[in-house]
């Protein structure tokens, strides 16, 4: 039996299988399930293929599929009768061209003379040294837009953030977030482990929250954010926790919890619970490199 193409397996993992039965999958493989990257079932489910390609285990990994829904059809599509590559065409019998004459030239073989030098069609233009410049527009009637970047507040910074803005960069300060959801929102960044612990901590309480008032409307949202939120945590208790993948399960966090804000306000509903976690979350992923 042919393999599937890699598309047809990431998309029956996405669409058939649940989070729990991914993590099942993977052990009953010998796959470490936590190593893989990505965040959310989408993410998971592509970066299982990814590695099972990688490794030379995609034969085993189609099989647990077929074994695990055997009603799926995951036959691969039949292949298409090949195209035969065109043949070059050849420009054979000219004479080299002279000056001012002009040739159409077809197919892969091009001869005529080389050319050299700065002789160019429209304006010519000099350039001069430009270095330490902040913008450069060459041609007529250009122009040039230049945009710098600003360096992260240091530790103490406070941030107003007003109207419908959800967190912000963070460097240690406090976010203070104005007129969201019907009230003011001041979040402080943590400035140790065990402040970011407590963070989290509330974090996954308001995500609890958001979700029973339904303003996670998704249900694999919900439960995905759920699932890296208490791997986030259990990261960070450990001895030597890795920042790479807090980082990772807190930015997938923050992109949901987003995306449901936006998904809730758009319906007219308040979205008190989970603006609040979207805030929170965004500076706990900032803090990250602060604190670990």
């Amino acid at each position: 039996m042919s393999e599937p193409y890699p598309t047809i397996i990431r998309d029956a993992l996405v669409n058939y299988f649940s989070l729990g039965e991914l993590r099942t999958l993977c052990f009953d493989l010998g796959i470490d399930y936590e190593d893989l990257e990505g965040g959310g079932k989408q993410g998971k489910a592509l970066a299982l293929v990814q590695y099972a390609r990688r490794h030379g285990r995609y034969s085993d990994l189609v099989n647990a599929v077929r074994q695990a829904r055997p009603h799926l059809n995951l036959g691969a599509p039949a292949a298409g009768p090949a195209t035969p590559p065109a043949e070059p065409q050849a420009i054979a019998n000219q004479q080299q061209p002279q000056g001012g004459d002009t040739y159409i030239i077809q197919g892969d073989m091009i001869s005529g003379d080389k050319l050299g030098g700065d002789k160019v069609g429209g304006d010519k233009i000099n350039v001069g040294d430009i270095s330490n410049s902040t913008g450069v527009a060459i041609g007529r009637d250009a122009s040039a837009e230049v945009t710098t970047s600003q360096p992260a507040p240091e530790a103490g910074t406070t941030i107003n953030i007003h109207g419908n803005v959800i967190g912000g960069v963070v460097g240690g300060g406090t976010v203070n977030a104005e007129n969201i959801a019907g009230g003011d929102i001041t979040i402080e960044a943590p400035q140790s482990l065990d402040e970011f612990k407590a963070r989290l901590a509330e974090l996954e309480r308001l995500v609890q929250e958001a979700i029973a008032a339904g303003e996670i409307p998704d249900a694999d949202d919900a439960e995905t954010t759920i699932d890296d939120l208490e791997r986030a945590e259990k990261e960070a208790n450990k001895a030597e926790p890795r920042a790479s993948r807090i980082s990772q399960r807190l930015k997938a966090v923050k992109d949901i919890l987003e995306d449901s804000t936006g998904v809730v306000t758009a319906a007219g509903k308040a979205a008190t619970a989970v603006v609040k976690a979207a805030a929170l979350a965004n500076v706990l992923y900032q803090a990250v490199q602060n604190i670990f």
